[in-house]
C-alpha cells in the first residue's frame, strides 16, 4: 500500500534524558494488515494476524512511565526517539484485512512503543501506527475521545493483572454469578487502581480499597467505582493493617502504587491474616519489590500491557477488552474514567505535559491537540 500524502511531525527526544524538540518525521508506511491513523490512538504487534491502524493524533494521554523514561532512560532506548503509548484519534487509512474499523472512525488505544522500540507507534506525533485488534472504537454516543483516551492503557494493566495473571472471571451476567470472595486494591486513587476497582467489582467480587480519605470527595469516588470499604492509607502502617485485617482473607491483592511503604504494609497484612504461605502473593507494578517484604510473601510484577500485544496467547482476552469491557464501558458509561487534567495546544506542549505528570496527585494528564 502506498503512503497517503500526510505530512507528519513529531515531538522528538534526540538523546537520552533530552528535552522535547518538535520537528518533521517520516509518515509511517502501513504494511500488510496495517493502517495509518491520524494519531489519537495507537496499538501493537506487526504480524499477519495482528492488524495495525495508523491515526491522526487528536488527544494524547501521559503516564508516569513516559516522564520517568525521559528522566532516567532505564529501558536503554535507542535515540532519537518518539515517546508515548496512549492516544485518541481518527483513522485515515485502513490496511488489508481490517474489517471492524474504517476511515474516519474515532478510536482510543494503547501502543507497544517502548516494548518494541518501534517509534512508528509513538503517540507524540501526528500520525502513528495502531494494531486494529487493540483499538477501541468510540462512537460518540457515550464518552468522547477526550474522555475515553485515558481508559485503554491503564485499564489494560488493571484487567490483565486481575483477569489474566490473577484469573478473576469476566464480569458476571447475573447476580447469581457473584462471589463471596474479597479483593484488595491498594491505591484506588491511581490510574491503574481506578480501573482495577471497577474490574474486580464488575467481576462480582467484594472490593476493599485504600485511598486518601482526607481528600474531599475521594471516598465517595472510590465507592462509586465499586469498592465496598475504603481505608485511609495515610494512617500509620499498624493502623492500616488493623483496618484491613477484618476483611481478610483476600483472594487477590493488587498494589497499584508499588512503593516501599505500600509493599511493607501489604506484607504485614498477609503475614498476619494468611496462614497459608503459598497464598501470600502480591500483584505489583514494577520495582524490585521482593527486597522490602517478608521472605514468605511473593511479589509478582509482570509487564501487563506487553501481554496485550501477544495475540497468539491472549488474543481472546484482548478481544474481550477492546470489543466488550472497554467498548461497552465507553459506549454505556459503565466504566468511570479517571478525570484528566487537560492541556490544550500543539506538540510543543508535550514537554509541559511530561513535566506536569509528576506534579499532579490523582488526575492523568491529557494533551488536546488544537493544531
Amino acid at each position: 500500500m502506498s503512503t497517503p500524502n500526510f505530512a507528519n511531525e513529531a515531538a522528538w527526544i534526540k538523546e537520552a534524558k533530552g528535552r522535547i524538540v518538535v520537528g518533521p518525521a517520516d509518515t509511517p508506511v502501513p504494511g500488510p494488515g496495517e493502517i495509518l491513523v491520524k494519531v489519537r490512538v495507537v496499538v501493537s504487534v506487526k504480524t499477519p494476524t495482528n492488524l495495525l491502524t495508523c491515526m491522526q493524533t487528536e488527544a494524547i494521554a501521559f503516564h508516569p512511565l513516559d516522564t520517568k523514561l525521559q528522566l532516567f532512560n532505564f529501558f536503554d532506548l535507542p535515540y532519537p526517539a518518539i515517546f508515548g503509548a496512549s492516544i485518541g484519534g481518527t483513522v485515515v487509512s485502513v490496511g488489508p484485512g481490517v474489517e471492524h474499523l474504517k476511515v474516519d472512525d474515532a478510536i482510543v488505544a494503547t501502543t507497544p512503543t517502548y516494548f518494541r522500540r518501534d517509534y512508528r507507534f509513538g503517540t507524540f506525533q501526528k500520525y502513528a501506527l495502531v494494531v486494529a485488534r487493540n483499538a477501541v472504537k468510540v462512537t460518540g454516543n457515550g464518552y468522547s475521545v477526550l474522555e475515553a483516551v485515558t481508559v485503554p492503557t491503564q485499564g489494560t494493566v488493571a484487567a490483565f493483572a486481575l483477569g489474566v495473571a490473577s484469573a478473576l472471571p469476566r464480569r458476571p451476567n447475573t447476580a447469581a454469578q457473584k462471589t463471596t470472595e474479597t479483593v484488595l486494591i491498594w491505591g484506588a486513587g491511581s490510574s491503574v487502581g481506578t480501573y482495577a476497582v471497577q474490574y474486580a467489582a464488575q467481576a462480582g467480587y467484594t472490593v476493599v480499597a485504600t485511598a486518601s480519605t482526607s481528600t474531599p470527595g475521594e471516598t465517595d469516588r472510590v465507592k462509586a467505582l465499586g469498592a465496598t470499604h475504603v481505608i485511609d492509607y495515610r494512617q500509620s502502617p499498624e493502623e492500616v493493617v488493623a483496618a484491613l485485617a477484618p476483611y481478610a482473607p483476600y483472594a487477590v491483592v493488587l498494589d497499584s502504587v508499588t512503593v516501599p511503604a505500600s509493599l511493607a504494609a501489604v506484607s504485614k497484612l498477609l503475614v498476619q491474616t494468611q496462614p497459608d504461605e503459598t497464598k501470600r502473593l502480591v500483584r505489583a507494578l514494577g520495582m524490585d519489590a521482593q527486597k522490602v517484604v517478608d521472605p514468605s510473601v511473593k511479589v509478582e510484577s509482570i509487564p501487563y500491557v506487553k501481554l496485550s500485544f501477544d495475540h497468539a496467547t491472549h488474543g481472546d482476552f484482548v478481544d474481550y477488552l477492546s470489543k466488550d469491557w472497554f467498548a461497552n464501558g465507553i459506549e454505556n458509561k459503565s466504566i468511570i474514567p479517571q478525570k484528566p487534567q487537560i492541556v490544550e495546544g500543539g506538540l510543543d506542549k508535550v514537554q509541559e505535559c511530561l513535566d506536569l505528570v509528576l506534579k499532579v496527585k490523582i488526575a492523568q494528564v491529557v494533551l488536546k491537540l488544537t493544531n
